[in-house]
């Protein structure tokens, strides 16, 4: 009997063990499944708010981009003005107007927070797997709305008094009610004003000697243009830490930096600034893997101008590589309304919302600099490319100045001059530099591509230059053909060309 007891209770055992394994085998499988499943809910629910947040940033980029520009041009506007008070005053009296009523104006913008906010508020944050990335947004999201309160305290501070003291001086309908009235003149309208315009004068028109002349005045405009000032520097503030921020939630999303946002960092205790720009110039030129630049701040653009009324507020200078070997040298210049364009051997492109942004705790200042790169596009041609054509084209006005054998070597010494070296000392003389890729130089290869089709040259101007085909009346034309097309409204200029 002990023995069939002690067997039964073994059997027991067994057949209880094996049941225990099997549920416990059960409830791990159901685990490693639960766990499985949730952690694909969490890839799909951290890739949707990824995505949310790459618009929301973009979308915070370029309102914050606007608001900077509009500020900086009103803060622009007071400064001419309060210069006006000692004499230094625009060329004509419409300019001046403009500029009186240009600071009366104000906006106000507001970064995307929408998303980052209900990461925050739901607990949600914890499906972004990158712990540096969560810790920024929350950090993001407090951050920016510091900025913001600051945003309104200029407003309280300097802006609502500035305004307060002008209205107590003018009227500021008058300063553009010129403008009001042309603009309505003539349309059906149910404050049709075509017979006001008919009297040629405002009917309360401003005294603007008695006005240059009033203290309350001028500090009211210094009041308003330090509010505008500071502001568009708080937006930009924001904007370069969206901008960097797009970058990383952009890298998450896709595994690849973000193509045109270059986010350059300061390289040690040196002036260089080193950083990407992803694989901007994939889509304008081929250009094979991610854009690396290198850029100090220099002086002043060693290329010739750009425009011929407009200085560069910043310039750097440096080098770009891509997986292609050796490095090509670069030039960058901003505005003060922190827009400009960096030239390249592809092609002169624009940049926007050039922002450095302040670490004060180092003896050098800005510590990280990022602008946001168009490639889809080359820069149009201006009134100095026209310049510099009209002044290439009077050099080969004649056949005894024309070097019908071209080297590419222009040397100061030469005093016959090909197709190349003429648009190269042409430019010299209008601008002040030279660089290769600069638009008028691009119209002149567009216009050599469209009358040498079928000839397979290597070296576009050099080519035609010296093909016994080619005229000097050819040469003349070509250039005729290159200044209209230079001076065509920006929509009409034509595709970019980017050729080697």
């Amino acid at each position: 009997m002990s023995f069939i007891r002690e067997h039964h209770w073994r059997r027991g055992i067994s057949w209880f063990l094996a049941e225990f394994v099997v549920v416990v085998a059960g409830v791990l499988v159901a685990l490693a499944v639960s766990a499985w499943w949730q952690g694909r809910l969490d890839r799909e629910n951290e890739n949707e708010y990824l995505q949310q947040l790459d618009a929301d940033l973009l979308a915070t980029e370029n309102d914050m981009e606007h608001a900077q520009a509009v500020l900086n041009k009103r803060a622009l506007a007071a400064h001419v003005i309060t210069h006006a008070f000692w004499g230094e005053r625009p060329a004509n009296e419409a300019e001046l107007l403009r500029d009186l009523g240009a600071p009366w104006r104000s906006a106000r913008y507001r970064p995307v927070l929408g998303n980052i906010e209900a990461l925050i508020a739901t607990g949600d944050i914890h499906v972004i797997r990158a712990a540096a990335l969560r810790t920024e947004l929350v950090a993001y999201d407090e951050w920016a709305k510091a900025r913001l309160e600051d945003i309104s305290r200029y407003d309280e501070t300097y802006y609502r008094p500035g305004i307060n003291a002008l209205l107590t001086r003018a009227d500021p309908a008058s300063a553009n009610v010129d403008a009001y009235r042309k603009r309505l003149a003539g349309r059906p309208h149910a404050f049709d004003l075509t017979p006001a315009a008919a009297t040629g004068s405002a009917p309360f028109p401003m005294d603007l000697t008695a006005l240059f002349k009033d203290r309350v005045v001028y500090n009211a405009y210094m009041q308003i243009g330090l509010a505008h000032r500071n502001q568009a520097a708080e937006y930009g503030l924001i904007l370069e830490r969206a901008r960097h921020l797009h970058a990383e939630v952009y890298q998450a999303l896709h595994g690849v930096a973000e193509p045109g946002n270059c986010q350059l960092v300061r390289r040690g205790n040196s002036d260089d600034f080193v950083g990407s720009c992803g694989s901007a110039f994939a889509a304008a030129s081929g250009a094979d893997g991610e854009l690396t630049l290198t850029l100090h701040p220099v002086a002043a653009i060693g290329s010739g101008r750009w425009k011929r009324d407009d200085l560069p507020a910043d310039v750097w200078a440096g080098g770009m590589t891509t997986r292609s070997p050796g490095e090509a040298a670069i030039e960058l210049e901003s505005s003060i309304l922190k827009e400009g364009v960096l030239r390249t051997q592809l092609g002169w492109f624009r940049v926007h919302g050039v922002e450095q942004d302040q670490d004060y705790t180092r003896d050098q200042g800005s510590s990280r600099l990022s602008f946001r790169l168009d490639t889809r596009s080359e820069v149009p041609p201006n009134a100095m490319d026209v310049a510099i054509l009209r002044k290439a084209k009077a050099l080969l006005a004649d056949a005894s100045r024309w070097d019908r054998e071209d080297d590419r070597q222009c040397t100061p010494a030469k005093t016959m001059l090909s197709l190349y070296c003429a648009m190269q000392q042409a430019s010299i003389s209008e601008s002040g530099g030279f660089q290769h890729r600069r638009p008028a130089l691009q119209i002149v290869r567009r216009l050599v591509d469209e009358r040498s089709v079928g000839r397979d040259y290597s070296h576009r101007m050099r080519d035609y230059n010296n093909d016994p085909r080619t005229s000097l009346t050819d040469l003349q034309t070509l250039f005729d053909e290159a200044i209209a097309r230079a001076q065509r409204p920006r929509a009409e200029q034509g595709a970019s060309d980017v050729e080697p």
